[in-house]
């Protein structure tokens, strides 16, 4: 699961410094923090289904 979500937050990462419209920015800022705390909710719910 976070071999998917890491390259996306890396991703999102990079954007923050492309962000061409400057009111843009502080919502392009919170896109890594945001899709972290998904990875980390999703984490224990996958763990628990996956298990015999």
């Amino acid at each position: 699961m976070f071999a998917f979500h890491d390259p996306v937050i890396e991703r999102y990462r990079c954007l923050d410094g492309r962000a061409e419209i400057p009111e843009a920015r502080p919502w392009i800022q919170l896109l890594p923090t945001t899709k972290a705390s998904e990875a980390m909710r999703c984490s224990p719910i996958l763990h628990r289904a996956c298990a015999p």
